[in-house]
């Protein structure tokens, strides 16, 4: 008989299959970098990838050993096949929600119209550098009218030490509609200091609610300088709901601007 989980093994294979795609693009991308710049751009961005494919294979693994034998219980199969309805929601409702990277190469247009203009490069030290490196983040827009029922969530780890990361996360959250944004930042311990420099742009348009929940547990030896706003259109509401641990230092600036009565 067949498994319940073959439709979910086959949507984890497809995702390891445009992951490796990805991967190669950047690796030979890399190998062609000029400045050393770009080799830190690529080599981040090949981090990302792997540490992403990594992820799924292990998903992989595990709904293969749960297919073989056969041992799928009602509990686990729903707990599974919750996780993919949540994806399905995404994908049937026309949210995106991409890293920030594939955000820029499939919506252009919709990207450069927001980007940096809540948080502009020249508004401290911190967005500038940011606006100069940035590398992983998030790209989310919700259109009109649109709710998810359960939040959209990423994950950020820096792997390795004396290492800088720069994610750019851009949220676009249309009239009317409400979402709710988990991220979770963790960094091992390494016995040399790490940076991590990100910036949160975020537009809340005219009735629309947008919640931000972000847990951060760093190791005692990373920076953690980051800049957060958001602007909030007429009848909008932006929710800031943000837990730091360790870090050697942590300065951070949530922010809302009312843009209108």
């Amino acid at each position: 008989m067949e498994s319940p989980l073959n439709p979910y093994r086959a949507f984890i294979l497809g995702e390891i299959y445009k992951a490796g795609n990805e991967l190669d693009s950047v690796r030979a991308a890399l190998k062609s970098a000029l400045t050393s710049k770009q080799v830190n751009i690529f080599t981040t961005k090949s981090m990302i990838l792997i540490d992403k494919i990594q992820t799924l294979n292990r998903i992989l693994w595990a709904l293969e050993v749960m297919i073989k034998a056969d041992i799928v219980s009602k509990e686990n199969s729903q707990e599974i096949i919750n996780i993919f309805n949540e994806l399905k929601e995404v994908q049937e409702k026309g949210v995106i929600f991409l890293d920030i990277d594939s955000g820029l190469r499939e919506y252009p247009e919709l990207f450069k119209k927001y980007f940096d203009t809540v948080i502009p490069y020249n508004d401290n030290k911190f967005s500038a550098l940011n606006g100069a490196v940035w590398s992983g983040g998030s790209f989310i827009y919700v259109p009109p009218g649109v709710k998810l029922e359960k939040p959209l969530q990423s994950y950020f780890r820096i792997n390795s030490e004396q290492m800088g990361q720069f994610e750019r996360t851009l949220i676009i959250v249309d009239k009317g509609s409400d979402i709710h944004y988990v991220e979770g930042c963790t960094a091992p311990n390494y016995s040399k200091d790490s940076l991590h420099t990100g910036v949160v742009e975020i537009v809340v348009l005219e009735g629309a609610k947008c919640r931000y929940t972000t847990i951060q547990n760093w190791s005692n030896n990373i920076l953690n300088l980051v800049t957060q706003r958001a602007k909030v259109y007429k009848n909008g509401q932006m929710e800031w709901v943000d837990g730091n641990i360790g870090s050697a230092v942590t300065m951070k600036y949530p922010t809302c601007v009312l843009m209108e009565e």
